[in-house]
């Protein structure tokens, strides 16, 4: 996407930080939502207008190139808020909604670069494994009577790491029975999305097991037993206290 060469000029002219997410939410059969979303603060914002480029635009074309995908604008805070929305029916829709995103791409243009697969295994848990990295900008796309002019590879790439922070989010309902995240918050699994070089992912999640059911349930069931025992040794301590304390009776 041209959004990130855009991203790199901006924060070589000012201290600008840009937030980008992949956001995917799937229940067990698959059905679920994938988003991207890229938040520029109010120094990138600033930049962004004086090279005259809308992100908003940039998305909404790629949105429109590759259907059923949904672009949303939102500015809050001085914070520009630029989605990309789109559902799924089953998990290797999930994998297709980023392949799809980097259609069209040549191996040196900048972008955000995830390839991950879903399946499920033969107990019922969902496997998620695959890479993720963004691919920083070979060069800003200034010329000079044709020689590209600005930082160079290297220097772009360093630029980019130092602000933007590129994260992959999944949200899976379900007992998390490994994973290589960077933040693991029951089913949520949150990696942090390197540039330049490619990171796996790996991760095994149970589906809601019965055992959480039965655990609960038996909670529930300690908690009331205990409520009736509690009551039961109430009445007869009170009974034994009566009785300790009624007067005798004599003949």
């Amino acid at each position: 996407m041209r959004v990130f060469a855009v991203v790199a000029a901006c924060v070589l002219l000012a201290a600008c930080q840009a937030k980008i997410r992949a956001d995917v939410v799937v229940d067990a059969d698959g059905a679920g939502n994938v988003a991207v979303v890229v938040e520029l603060d109010e120094a990138m914002m600033g930049a962004v207008d004086e090279m005259a480029f809308d992100p908003t635009v940039e998305l909404a074309a790629i949105a429109a190139a590759v259907e059923p995908w949904e672009v949303s604008r939102a500015v809050s805070d001085g914070t520009l808020r630029v989605e990309l929305n789109r559902s799924t029916t089953t998990m290797k829709d999930v994998g297709d909604a980023f392949r799809e995103l980097a259609e069209g791409l040549a191996d040196v243009d900048p972008g955000l670069i995830i390839d991950v697969v879903m399946r499920p295994d033969g107990d019922g848990a969902i496997v998620v494994s695959g890479s993720a990295h963004v691919r920083p900008p070979a060069s800003v796309g200034w010329q000079l009577d044709g020689v590209e002019q600005g930082p160079s590879a290297a220097e772009l790439q360093q630029v980019v790491d130092r602000h933007v922070d590129a994260r992959f989010r999944l949200h899976l309902r379900g007992d998390v029975v490994e994973a290589n995240a960077d933040e693991i918050d029951a089913g949520t699994l949150t990696w942090q999305i390197p540039v330049g070089t490619a990171r796996e992912l790996s991760a095994t999640v149970a589906p809601m097991a019965s055992r959480r059911t039965v655990i609960l349930s038996s909670a529930a069931t300690v908690a009331v037993a205990l409520m009736f025992t509690g009551v039961a040794l109430f009445r007869r301590e009170r009974r034994s206290a009566s009785t300790a304390q009624a007067p005798a009776r004599h003949p």
